[in-house]
């Protein structure tokens, strides 16, 4: 946002933080807040976005019930909404050779690239980048 970063959609599952969102960032104009499933974003057109940034979805997702298949299908629906070119990056705590398996399905079509964060307290950022 200060960077200039127009158009920002923020997206959480639970209605109580999207509506903390939106009284914290009043000064803010430009932001827009949805409560939704990123398992299921069909409010969204395909190739939607640009960029897009997560932290804590996935490793919320992975403590859970279905965390595999749950996880698969938060993914397939980053892609689907990301556009050719676009980037994900998702930022965990969560190891290389643990996470890579998930963001390399062969049915998602982007490049996985990953990397430690510098004296980022052992966060690691994956970046996938669309085809």
């Amino acid at each position: 946002f200060f960077e200039g970063w127009t158009n920002i959609i923020n997206v959480d599952f639970s209605e109580t933080v999207i509506c903390d969102m939106r009284r914290t960032c009043i000064p803010f104009h430009g932001l827009q807040f949805f409560t939704m499933d990123c398992r299921d974003m069909t409010q969204f057109p395909d190739a939607s976005f640009d960029l897009i940034i997560e932290k804590g979805m996935l490793d919320s997702i992975f403590s859970s019930f279905d965390s595999i298949e749950n996880a698969r299908k938060a993914l397939m629906e980053i892609s689907r909404v990301l556009k050719s070119g676009g980037r994900f990056i998702s930022i965990t705590c969560t190891s290389p050779p643990c996470r890579l398996p998930h963001f390399q399905d062969p049915s998602i079509d982007w490049n996985v690239d990953s990397n430690k964060i510098p004296d980022g307290a052992g966060f690691y950022a994956f970046i996938c980048t669309k085809s």
